[in-house]
């Protein structure tokens, strides 16, 4: 079969209008992002995203797009998406449609991000219509039937479609578009798909069998369903299933687009690229000291206590600083994807934080548990610079937090985040332990996160694990020195080696980033980390 390349020439250059000003001034204002450099990344990344989008026929006849963002884990890629849609609508962009996540508190995270970003640019209510898991109705179909017509007094408003990645979900969208009344896939405008965690249950996992799996399925036709000029648009920080998939493949990306790293993103980098920075942040669990899942007379691993020791007193530290750091702290453990082994930590966790508490609030117990944290807290100190903070100074702040009651959880399956509003669980305490495996990892955006305790197998497949890496995201300069990091030998082995694996796929990618699938020309790389492999075998 010949390969048909469109010429770089077939990117095109999007305005800036006033949409995209007014999300600038929100991530200046509400997000806090001011400095240039951070700015410019924003704004080249929604750009470099929409000039790689179809708004015509081009020469081939192609009407139909999809390309890819590369950027990194918990690196506001939501932001991102948002970025996009703002200037989506200052270039004539007319619907938007985002999968938001394979699970509802993933969907619950996105969807209130896009809303407040959403609402905040457009206070007048004049430029989005935003529905969430859409349903038929006379309301929608009359606004759906509105785009194509030209409009004297007003400007279109752009429709903001945000739903599960489910293939009940998405069917149901294209069950709306495909309707004899509508038919939407005729319209002549142009419209966005976004797939956030687009490696991530959009890959055909039944390739083998000569079969599409379901919601890779359902994205395929909501494509083809969405009006003429259409670009599904992968947006990922681990992009392997999406390399490898056959070239031809609709979901195969036609174009690519890379972030950069924001000054303030601290990434696996930061805490593993050499020795003197693995000493200064990461603690090694012996394999002595992880409890067999089935052993139940095992006592809580001292590894354990030493990372709540550690959230203690740094937590406190937090508060004590010149410049107190912003709440909420959090302290994040995984241990095993099993819910029992859940259940069993957070029973350890539960019970150590309360003995703790009535040691320190006992007057005949008190002086001999302050003095146990000092040598966490010296530890904790141990990498900020200059530090005159004693440990006298941090006393109060410990017995405050212990006596505030720490929001100790855990988030599975079983036990889901119950708040519609994410805001509201973070709002509840400035003070989170958190206990779980497969819900708190890929997408899942663990606020303040000071401590990771991660004992878990890691498995074989490194873009699973390179997403348990919630550790990453934007820190404060003396949150990130406060971190640390307790992983067993496995975990560790990966994330320094996985460095090499990242940074060689992003610059292969940028040697021919303009270029019509940048990831089949020569010279790309994905080197394997043994004994690791690029992502699960049925993808």
């Amino acid at each position: 079969m010949t390969e048909i390349r469109p010429a770089k020439s077939n990117l095109w250059e999007p305005i800036i209008g006033d949409t995209f000003e007014s999300f600038l001034k929100f991530v200046r204002e509400e997000r806090g992002i001011s400095d240039d450099h951070s700015l410019n990344i924003i704004k080249n990344n929604a750009l470099n995203i929409l000039k790689r989008c179809v708004i015509e026929e081009d020469e081939n006849d192609f009407t139909k797009r999809t390309t890819l963002h590369l950027g990194e884990v918990q690196s506001g890629k939501t932001l991102t998406m948002c970025s996009a849609i703002a200037l989506a609508y200052d270039n004539n962009f007319l619907i938007s449609t985002i999968l938001t996540g394979t699970k509802n508190i993933l969907k619950a995270q996105n969807q209130d991000r896009i809303k407040e970003v959403l609402n905040a640019i457009d206070s007048g209510n004049t430029k989005f219509i935003y529905y969430s898991e859409p349903t038929d109705n006379d309301q929608l179909r009359t606004q759906l039937k509105d785009l194509t017509k030209k409009k004297k007094f007003i400007a279109n408003k752009m429709i903001v479609f945000t739903m599960l990645k489910h293939q009940n979900s998405i069917k149901r969208l294209s069950k709306i578009f495909t309707s004899e009344e509508l038919n939407v896939s005729s319209y002549q405008i142009r419209s966005l798909i976004l797939d956030d965690e687009a490696d991530q249950a959009s890959p055909n996992t039944q390739a083998r069998k000569n079969k599409r799996s379901p919601i890779n399925n359902s994205i395929i036709e909501l494509r083809k369903d969405h009006p003429k000029f259409c670009t599904y648009i992968q947006v990922t920080a681990t992009a392997q299933p999406l390399f490898l998939i056959d070239k031809d493949d609709p979901m195969s990306p036609d174009f690519i687009s890379v972030s950069d790293t924001p000054k303030a993103y601290i990434g696996i980098k930061n805490y593993f690229l050499t020795k003197k920075r693995r000493e200064k942040f990461v603690i090694k669990i012996e394999e002595d000291d992880i409890p067999e899942p089935d052993d139940s007379s095992a006592f809580m691993p001292q590894k354990l206590q030493e990372a709540l020791d550690h959230y203690i007193v740094a937590t406190a530290i937090s508060e004590t600083l010149e410049k107190p750091l912003k709440p909420p702290f959090t302290f994040l453990c995984h241990p095993d994807w099993r819910k029992e082994e859940h259940n069993r930590y957070e029973a350890w966790i539960r019970k150590y934080i309360n003995k703790l508490k009535e040691q320190i609030l006992d007057e005949d117990y008190e002086e001999n548990a302050h003095e146990a944290l000092k040598i966490p807290f010296e530890k904790a100190i141990s990498n900020l610079e200059k530090s005159s903070i004693s440990y006298e100074k941090i006393k109060n702040n410990v017995g405050k937090i212990l006596e505030s009651n720490i929001a100790i959880r855990i988030i599975n399956d079983k036990f889901p985040i119950e708040e519609a509003n994410l805001k509201d669980f973070w709002n509840k305490s400035n003070y989170h332990i958190i206990i779980g495996g497969n819900c708190i990892e890929r997408g899942f955006t663990v606020e303040g996160i000071l401590v990771t305790y991660m004992s878990r197998n890691p498995g074989k497949n490194s873009d699973s694990i390179q997403q348990r890496a919630r550790f990453c995201g934007f820190k404060n300069p003396n949150h990130f020195l406060l971190s640390r990091l307790w992983l067993d030998e496995e975990n560790i082995t990966f994330f320094k080696k996985y460095i090499l694996h990242e940074e060689t796929i992003r610059k292969s990618i940028q040697e021919n980033i303009n270029e019509y699938k940048p990831h089949a020309k020569e010279g790309f790389e994905m080197p394997l980390v043994k004994p690791f492999q690029l992502t699960r075998k049925n993808v």
